[in-house]
């Protein structure tokens, strides 16, 4: 299971709306760092059985609190056994 360009632009939506940095998610990069880590967070987590979730630290949210933010299904691409 992967993150696919959907769930990249939820992840940047997501951080535009919510993040202290959301500025810098202005522009999309399907390539950027953050994005790609976050993304990264996300997979583990489906790895693992849980919700395809990503956590923001209070330090990093506009409200000053941990939260934490859900992709849907049309952000992750759900490979098939063996790939």
């Amino acid at each position: 299971m992967e993150v696919n360009e959907n769930g990249l632009r939820q992840i940047r939506d997501v951080l535009i709306r919510y993040s202290q940095y959301g500025s810098a998610y202005e522009v999309f990069d399907k390539h950027d760092i953050g994005l790609r880590q976050f993304a990264s967070t996300v997979e583990s987590q489906l790895r693992a059985g849980n919700p395809p979730t990503f956590d923001l630290k209070a330090h990093e949210t506009k409200s000053g609190h941990a939260e934490t933010h859900e992709i849907s299904r049309h952000g992750i691409n759900f490979l098939q056994q063996g790939d």
